[in-house]
């Protein structure tokens, strides 16, 4: 019997502990598109046989790694921020988060907070369970007459089959595109008609010598690249002047939506990396531009401040300095 893509649902929680996946409470989201798999490399035995064929290859190293896409629901994402950034939200409230990139990496084994996401590809009374997801990018888009959009890219170390759990959705509704508003050097701007905000951890797996083909650590191969992408109606010549001028610049981006819930980006330093403004033909002038956002000894490269309407599952609410893996506590509903 054909299955459907409707029937099925993704969970995610974040996990406690590295090499165990938790699959007893999870937090469902409607999704677009996924395309998580398991990976296995093969290692090909080079005998000289007598012969032209390939010789056989044996399975080698084991992991997981793909996309989950989703619409812009506050609470998916906290999750997703939750995946790539670090949470230095204070006890306050569950419900408010604020993500930066991390100043040390989650654990000895991973970079980031790490997760384990069931996919259910309407299986019957199975799912797949793949753990140790650690966040390697995210991109989110917004775009007018469109709903807010975002894509989560995950690495981990491994799927097993399991029994699947019942998705309960959440009533909060995505956020849209007429309730964005955008600031550049704090002077709001009126002619963005597309931006793009992409976050990339640059993670890699690595397999070390303990008897396993899994790997055992998710680590980061370069530094944190921030980007932002946009497209808007030039009006005048000031974007062209900053990109061949090169200065800096504060770029901020906030939504809010009547139920409560926000989201802000705050990128103190900024520079345009490219610029282009070509007629294409009769009608308005477009200018398409991107930009990369830096630390500095003074500010941050970014901050993103976060206000759902749940607590999220597992989820470490704050990390102090010396956080390494988890505080001597027990996470499971921050209330």
């Amino acid at each position: 019997m054909a299955r459907y893509g409707m029937l099925g649902h993704v969970k995610f929680t974040f996990q406690e502990t590295f090499g165990l996946m938790d699959t007893t409470s999870s937090q469902a989201f409607p999704i677009l598109g996924e395309t998580i798999s398991q990976k296995i490399d093969r290692s090909q035995l080079k005998n000289m046989t007598g012969g032209l064929s390939k010789t056989k290859s044996i399975d080698s190293r084991r992991g997981a790694n793909g996309t989950v896409s989703m619409l812009g629901y506050p609470t998916a994402l906290a999750y997703g921020l939750m995946s790539i950034f670090e949470n230095t939200s204070v006890f306050s409230s569950a419900f408010e988060h604020t993500f930066q990139v991390a100043s040390n990496d989650y654990s000895n084994y991973v970079a980031t907070n790490m997760m384990t996401v069931e996919v259910n590809r309407d299986e019957g009374a199975n799912s797949q369970f793949y753990q140790d997801m650690n966040g390697g990018s995210f991109v989110i888009n917004i775009e007018t007459g469109e709903l807010v959009n975002f894509d989560l890219e995950l690495l981990g170390t491994g799927q097993q089959e399991d029994t699947k759990t019942v998705a309960t959705y959440l009533t909060e509704k995505p956020f849209k595109w007429d309730q964005c508003s955008i600031q550049l050097d704090g002077a709001a701007e009126f002619d963005f008609e597309m931006v793009s905000i992409s976050v990339n951890n640059h993670l890699e797996p690595r397999n070390t010598l303990v008897n396993t083909y899994s790997a055992q650590k998710i680590k980061r191969t370069e530094e944190v690249s921030i980007e932002i992408s946009a497209s808007m109606i030039v009006q005048s010549n000031s974007y062209w002047q900053a990109f061949i001028g090169q200065n800096e610049h504060a770029f901020g981006l906030d939504m809010a939506n009547a139920d409560g819930n926000k989201i802000a980006f705050s990128i103190p330093n900024m520079h345009l990396t490219a610029y282009d403004s070509n007629i294409s033909g009769p009608g308005i002038i477009e200018a398409n531009f991107t930009a990369e956002a830096f630390y500095s000894p003074t500010s941050l490269a970014m901050l993103v401040t976060v206000v759902n309407s749940e607590p999220l599952l597992h989820s470490p609410f704050i990390l102090d300095d010396d956080y390494y893996g988890l505080l001597d506590q027990d996470y499971n509903f921050l209330t």
